[in-house]
């Protein structure tokens, strides 16, 4: 007889890993098939304690199927929620990585933008040099022209002032200058 009972209890022990795999494995249909099984074994052994006329060394073949139940339940729960918090943690990450992709093209984007405003401000240099020198410089001679020469005066003036010096300003008036220069100008628009 306890041979019979040391086999029975190997029984259950291979029928709680057996439950216990198929909720894991199965999820929940194996879950159903394992409170099944448990429930026809439990239902089974406790027609023998009856119909034994009471033998109560069955009564652990009833408990054991009972707790298995109670087990794969506290186990199929908890997969349930680690389920839920793990398809929660792939949303999260692929919200992440949606998020890391914009931020890498907007990071694209800007460095583009940087380029061209760098390359804008690097004209806009080169016409400012530029308009500085036409404002200040006759086109057909290279020389300073009367803009030049009165800023520069300006200035003279108001460093004389500042450092209590005098100076002079010697002018000279060419005849028939601006005749000479209009026919120069002429000529080089033609080559």
């Amino acid at each position: 007889l306890s041979s019979l009972s040391n086999v029975a209890g190997v029984l259950a022990q291979i029928q709680v890993m057996a439950s216990i795999y198929l909720v894991v494995a199965v999820r929940d249909r194996g879950y159903r098939i394992a409170v099944a099984i448990n429930i026809l074994v439990s239902l089974f052994i406790g027609i023998i304690v009856v119909v034994g006329a009471g033998n109560l060394d069955a009564i652990p073949g009833v408990v054991v199927p009972l707790c298995t139940i109670i087990t794969i339940s506290i186990i199929s729960y908890y997969e349930k929620g680690f389920e839920s918090k793990l398809t929660e943690a792939t949303e999260q990450k692929e919200e992440l990585s949606h998020l890391y992709d914009e931020l890498a093209n907007s990071e694209k984007e800007i460095l583009q933008q940087n380029v061209k405003l760098k390359e804008l401000n690097r004209k806009m240099k080169q016409r400012e040099v530029r308009l500085n020198y036409l404002a200040y410089t006759d086109v057909l001679t290279g020389l300073p022209n009367r803009e030049m020469l009165i800023n520069k005066l300006d200035y003279l003036v108001e460093q004389a002032q500042q450092e209590q010096r005098r100076f002079a300003v010697v002018f000279i008036d060419l005849d028939n200058f601006k005749k000479i220069n209009r026919s120069e100008e002429h000529t080089s628009e033609l080559q």
